[in-house]
């Protein structure tokens, strides 16, 4: 399956991708922010915030990884596994 890029991120030494949710499947969380290490291995893919939420671009200054969902939440992610440490409503 390919998939349409909406934005990208360099955070230390890993590039950050958010894919278009449009392209997975609906069925359980929407899982589209992927990390690649330099190499190009997929280091992780982030913790969905939750059910039928997905990622919809990057926000904030690029000193905390932080991303935005669809549900108007602002995630602040660890840049070493992809999981959520804080999410906070923005609306």
């Amino acid at each position: 399956m390919e998939f349409n890029v909406l934005a990208t991120r360099q955070f230390g030494n890993k590039l950050v991708v958010i894919y278009d949710w449009m392209n997975f499947p609906f069925a359980g969380p929407v899982r589209n922010l992927y990390a690649y290490d330099a190499e190009g291995g997929r280091a992780w893919i982030a913790e969905a915030r939750r059910l039928g939420d997905f990622y919809t671009d990057f926000v904030g200054d690029g000193t905390l990884l932080q991303a935005a969902t669809f549900d108007c939440f602002c995630c602040t992610l660890d840049p070493e596994t992809g999981k959520i440490i804080r999410s906070e409503l923005t609306k």
